[in-house]
């Protein structure tokens, strides 16, 4: 049963569980909220939100019921995490004020995230994941979908709107590629038209995410030769895309305004400013500077924050990961903090089994590139969940691992059977 595996089930597809309600999590307390204000019931937004807590206490509070050693894990987790926070609050002062200001987020990371990153450290097989993946993505959009229509993005803006309904639709690209379900395209294609009103961050992750599940899925296995050869056909169709693309703008926009939507990356790609830096280009030049002023100092968590208001105080963070680590930790720590990120993001995509490259290519992907442009470690708690994958040393079964899964027979044979014994 999709979130509710039971005993039986085992490990893996209790803490699948675990991850895709950490992932619905931040989607709903938006979304709910949204909802409950346009039915005018704008005074119980939080007593909404709450409900989403405690979906998450039942999916979590379940699987610690069934895996009883993982509260041992948690506990170190948790008090590894408060024990930083307390750290830093009593040797950087300056850092003390951002505590209160993203006290929310900081509540959401000790209470859903942290935990969320314990199961993903320890999943040791992967297989089912797809498949309760493309559940969520379906059951993700079909939520999103109703928020749209009831002030999601007149109570949050375009642009969170994209970034929580992305995750749902690439979840889905998967099973399609493996399955070549139509219901899965149309699923997509719903979920990529109401993308198209989000804003230019969703926009560039879904398609670099569905590149990133491309080659887990279709290009892993081949030979240096096939992939080359795939490289330039994909070339070539990148140049006739740049060719076509006005003209597909001009025919997505009208399809767009048939269903009464307006679009900001449409506007944004008619325009040229799909990539446009606009007052980014500033911050990175503040936070350079700081940098080449702070080569080895720690100046601990959120300093970040108070050094960049110093100047300007509408500046919310330096809006990319690596130049946030380097400000808060220094040049060398912040440097070597990045690389072992960045350098397991490949490894992970590289050298492990089909499932778990590929749901790692699903949130690492969309997570590290939402970091790279704009949100902060210390906010976004899908980056704890994704580092507990990054740093998982498990491989997924074994028996799948030489075989040549592009022409996926035998995946779908062992995945099909997984799932008629969750049901």
């Amino acid at each position: 049963m999709l979130l509710f595996h039971k005993k039986r089930d085992g490990f893996n597809l209790q803490a699948c569980d675990v991850i895709c309600t950490a992932l619905i999590f931040g989607s709903a307390t938006y979304a709910i909220k949204a909802i409950v204000s346009f039915i005018g019931l704008a005074n119980y937004e939080e007593h909404a939100s709450f409900l989403i807590y405690i979906l998450w206490g039942i999916v979590y509070g379940r699987f610690l019921i069934f895996n009883k050693r993982m509260i041992n894990n948690l506990l170190i987790a948790e008090t590894f995490y408060f024990c930083i926070l307390y750290a830093n609050y009593k040797i950087f002062p300056i850092t003390r004020e951002f505590y209160e200001e993203y006290y929310m987020f900081l509540r959401q990371i000790v209470v859903v995230y942290l935990p969320s990153m314990t199961v993903a450290l320890k999943i040791n097989n992967f297989s089912g994941f797809i498949k309760n993946f493309r559940k969520v993505g379906i059951l993700g959009i079909i939520f999103m979908t109703v928020a749209f229509f009831m002030g999601f993005i007149e109570r949050w803006e375009y642009q969170q709107y994209g970034i929580n309904l992305c995750p749902f639709i690439v979840m889905i690209f998967p099973n399609y590629l493996i399955h070549h379900r139509i219901s899965d395209a149309i699923w997509m294609i719903i979920g990529f038209l109401l993308l198209m009103a989000g804003g230019r961050q969703s926009f560039v992750a879904f398609f670099m995410s569905i590149a990133v599940i491309l080659y887990c899925i279709k290009f892993h296995d081949l030979s240096i030769r096939k992939k080359i050869s795939y490289a330039c056909i994909a070339m070539f169709g990148i140049i006739v895309f740049v060719v076509f693309i006005p003209y597909m703008i001009i025919l997505l926009g009208n399809l767009l305004k048939i269903f009464g939507m307006e679009s900001r990356t449409m506007d944004m790609l008619t325009g040229n400013e799909l990539f446009s830096t606009s007052t980014r280009d500033y911050i990175y030049e503040l936070s350079l500077y700081y940098i080449k002023n702070n080569l080895y100092n720690i100046q601990g968590l959120f300093a970040d924050r108070y050094l960049l208001r110093l100047i300007d105080d509408w500046i919310a963070y330096p809006h990319n990961l690596i130049l946030e680590l380097m400000i808060d930790f220094g040049v060398v720590i912040g440097a070597i903090l990045s690389i072992i990120i960045f350098i397991q993001y490949i490894i992970q995509i590289i050298k492990s089994n089909l499932e778990k490259r590929t749901i790692i290519g699903i949130l690492a992907t969309i997570v590290l590139i939402r970091l790279m442009v704009s949100s902060s470690y210390m906010i976004e708690g899908l980056f704890y969940t994704v580092l507990g994958l990054l740093l998982n040393p498990y491989d997924m079964n074994r028996k799948y691992s030489n075989h040549k899964i592009n022409d996926i027979k035998y995946y779908r044979i062992n995945s099909n059977a997984i799932c008629k014994n969750q049901e």
